[in-house]
């Protein structure tokens, strides 16, 4: 019996996102104030990382055409 080889899949988890030395973090208020200039920049390539007062954490990430892929395939609402 032959051994087949599989190709193995490389997924980016939540910890690979947030654990970018580069990203840099804002409080949901500096956020509101900067929303331009961080969006620009996400646009641009960059993660931001926006943190509540509660500890709850978001990631801006650029879109790539995988992720627009599954948005359009998979949300409804993007008919």
């Amino acid at each position: 019996m032959t051994k087949l080889s599989m190709p193995t899949l490389q997924f980016a988890t939540m910890s690979d996102i947030l654990n970018k030395s580069t990203m840099e973090v804002f409080t949901v208020q500096e956020w509101e104030e900067k929303f331009d200039e961080l969006f620009e920049r996400v646009e641009n390539g960059e993660r931001i990382g926006i943190v509540g007062d509660n500890g709850h954490a978001a990631v801006m990430v650029p879109a790539d055409d995988e992720l627009i892929r599954i948005y359009s395939e998979n949300n409804n609402e993007a008919s």
